[in-house]
């Protein structure tokens, strides 16, 4: 039997060996789903609610169990690690109050002969595949609302959080005994190919957070059978700093927002643009704060280190071919020695758009700094490229941000704070990173077929 050996980014130790969900196991998942999902679709949405919000109790007397296996598995500090773990306590109770209303038929057109109404159904049976960077809260952006309206799910995380995903699977075997019926929840093991085999079955909507390349690749194997889709496909953010900002308060928001997560954050700050005058005072203060980033695995530590050896390599080849067409380091710019996947907190300057740096998603904790002549410059050099997840604008002119913001391609704009999602409001991407919106009445929405019924 195939099993994944789980390795833990903090020293690579062998944590376990677990064995992969044979095909034809994945294949009865789907099976099992699309039996349960007709039965789920008939309780009533009231019940269905009552059952999805028992997942806060499961999940607050496990924090600390799941915050550690996320720790050891992915490599965060254990605070964040328990943050992520807490925070989707507030996006299941977000759903559980608001999705019925946004469920609720919409009066279309009314006469006295004829009524038009719009309603939301039930899609049926919902693959959910999920990465390695925030394994535990990322799913529960798309399972929750998918119960909530009737779906069935089979749930795929990363190979590499692999004790995370089962940690999930433990959530729902108790809300099972709590009311969720047997196979309404399904979840399989495995990487690469176990993802692809799961995208080719009978499932009626793939909901996919991961790489642009892997996202090509579901559209071309649901393309057969036309699956809807949610993709969210990273990112490759730029901050615009203008001369009028507060460096002070920019210069720690970008540090933070590039660094979290080890930068391995689809809406990291990964390209900064700043405007001559205040370039080198913004560079000196960019400086200061990342030097004071601890790195490590303590309580304290700030930054752990990267979720694997490939994507440490990843990230040494771009500020390698940086280096080599005339990028300076100002701080880090390479592994630290010995066991773990660690990095040195890097920044860049001296840097443009001829470098993979400026162009390709990083992921890994790098700032690389740009003076530019103005912002029209800025914004030009912001929208050049494939993606559009985030952007920031810095200024202390908030009307002149605004105007700016609808210039940038984003799906969300920031003015004078880091990039993230607001439980509630649409997350998602433009251009290339990705298709469709997660969170608020969109994402909802985006789990059902919509039905036009006219009566007479």
């Amino acid at each position: 039997m195939q099993k994944i050996v789980s390795i833990s980014p903090l020293d690579e130790r062998v944590l376990a060996r677990i064995p992969i969900t044979p095909n034809s196991k994945v294949k009865k998942a789907v099976a099992d789903a699309r039996k349960a999902q007709q039965k789920w679709a008939e309780v009533p949405i009231e019940k269905r609610v009552k059952i999805v919000r028992q997942l806060k109790p499961i999940i607050k007397k496990r924090i600390s169990k799941i915050a550690q296996t996320v720790h050891l598995e992915m490599g965060k500090p254990y605070w964040d690690a328990e943050r992520e773990v807490e925070s989707v306590l507030e996006s299941i109770e977000f759903h559980c109050s608001n999705d019925p209303k946004y469920l609720k038929p919409i009066t279309l057109d009314k006469t006295k002969t004829e009524t038009s109404l719009q309603l939301f159904e039930p899609i049926g049976v919902v693959a959910v595949i999920t990465p390695w960077n925030f394994p535990f809260s990322i799913p529960f952006d798309a399972i929750p609302p998918a119960l909530i309206v009737g779906d069935a799910i089979v749930f795929k995380t990363s190979e590499l959080t692999t004790f995370t995903g089962i940690e999930i699977s433990k959530v729902f075997r108790e809300l099972e005994r709590k009311g969720l019926p047997k196979n309404v929840f399904n979840f399989v093991v495995g990487g690469k190919a176990t993802g692809k085999f799961l995208v080719k079955q009978d499932v009626d909507m793939i909901s996919f957070v991961g790489s642009r390349r892997a996202g090509i690749e579901i559209m071309r194997d649901s393309s057969k059978k036309l699956h809807r889709l949610i993709l969210e496909l990273g990112g490759k953010d730029p901050a615009i700093v203008c001369r009028d900002a507060g460096l002070e308060k920019a210069s720690k928001g970008i540090v933070y927002g590039a660094y979290r997560n080890c930068g391995q954050v689809c809406c990291a700050v990964e390209r900064v643009y700043v405007e001559a005058p205040v370039y080198e005072e913004f560079a000196t203060l960019v400086l200061e704060k990342a030097k004071e980033m601890k790195v490590g695995s303590s309580k304290e530590a700030d930054i752990g280190p990267l979720a694997a050896g490939f994507q440490r390599r990843h990230v040494q080849v771009q500020i390698d071919d940086a280096v080599k067409k005339g990028a300076k380091v100002l701080l880090g710019g390479k592994a630290i020695p010995g066991k773990g996947f660690w990095f040195e907190p890097t920044v860049l300057v001296n840097v443009n758009h001829k470098m993979n740096v400026m162009k390709e998603e990083t992921f890994g904790p790098v700032i690389p700094i740009m003076k530019v002549k103005n912002i029209e410059e800025a914004l030009r050099l912001a929208n050049d490229s494939v993606y559009g997840l985030t952007a920031s604008i810095w200024t202390e002119n908030r009307a002149f941000a605004k105007k700016l913001a609808r210039r940038l391609v984003a799906g969300t704009v920031t003015i004078n704070r880091r990039g993230g999602l607001k439980e509630g409001c649409p997350w998602g991407g433009a251009k290339q990173s990705g298709i469709g919106r997660q969170s608020g009445r969109d994402s909802v929405r985006s789990y059902t077929e919509i039905k036009h019924l006219w009566v007479k």
